[in-house]
């Protein structure tokens, strides 16, 4: 799947940052998987442990809206 212009800034803007996430049930960092060949995919970390890879439009901006919800943003 293609990821969107919108979400390949989001993504890119959200690397190194970590977001509280309803979803992955707690406190959840984000970044950059070099392990994979020519690709750049970006991964949702946990405990230290890869729990996710955002590899969808839909995933990206779930995590968006978690983000600009505890960093005030939205209401």
């Amino acid at each position: 799947m293609k990821i969107s212009k919108t979400n390949q800034e989001r993504i890119n803007f959200l690397n190194a940052c970590e977001v509280e996430s309803l979803k992955y049930e707690g406190v959840v960092g984000i970044s950059k998987d070099y392990s994979l060949i020519n690709t750049i995919n970006y991964c949702v970390i946990q405990d230290g442990k890869i729990i996710d890879y955002l590899d969808t439009n839909k995933k990206i901006e779930n995590l968006w809206e978690e983000y600009m919800f505890t960093e005030g943003q939205y209401s």
